[in-house]
């Protein structure tokens, strides 16, 4: 088991705490904010974040609409599903080449590349865009071109890790905000 652990942790400077430092803001971001929060409100995110996390058509349509149901403000349920996108972008562009081994997670990135490539494929224009195109990519509100979807598609382009997590998370705040106006009416799509 050592030895597993020895091959899936970076030999790196710094590598782990690349590992670590994800989760370490996500944890202390709950910690925060259900030290200041009463328990209802921590109900009402913990709800969003499901919704938004483990419904995979349409959660993050289903998240806004349920979050501002709950009385949610627009601009915190904003703020709430950028900065949990951003946390799982961090994670992917930093960790790309060993998420890739991790037992269970591993299978979902190497999925998760073999899509990238194809919508890489599929969509020329983002490489000849970059960073702007990734940003649109994102922006997308379909399936698949989320925040770690979009970080992927960043890293086989060659972007660095921090030109990727920008595009990444200015395309989620676009994303959500265009979501969030959406499910109020102030936008139509048709």
């Amino acid at each position: 088991m050592v030895n597993y652990v020895k091959q899936l942790v970076p030999a790196e400077n710094g590598a782990l705490a690349k590992l670590i430092i994800p989760f370490l803001i996500a944890l202390s971001g709950v910690i925060l904010f259900c030290t200041l929060a009463d328990q209802a409100t921590c109900t009402r995110y913990a709800t969003v974040f499901g919704i938004y996390s483990f419904i995979p058509v349409g959660g993050p349509i289903a998240a806004v609409q349920v979050g501002l149901t709950l009385g949610i403000s627009a601009v915190d349920l904003i703020l709430f599903i950028v900065f949990t996108e951003a946390i799982q972008a961090l994670f992917v562009v930093w960790n790309f080449d060993y998420t890739k081994e991790v037992p269970g997670i591993g299978t979902m990135v190497k999925r998760t590349v073999e899509k990238g490539e194809k919508m890489i494929e599929r969509y020329k224009w983002v490489m000849k865009l970059e960073f702007l195109g990734l940003i649109l990519l994102v922006t997308t509100p379909l399936q698949g071109t989320g925040a770690v979807a979009g970080s992927v598609i960043g890293r086989l382009m060659g972007m660095t890790p921090l030109r990727t997590w920008l595009a990444v998370t200015l395309g989620i705040t676009f994303r959500t905000a265009l979501t969030t106006l959406i499910v109020l009416g102030i936008i139509s799509l048709l």
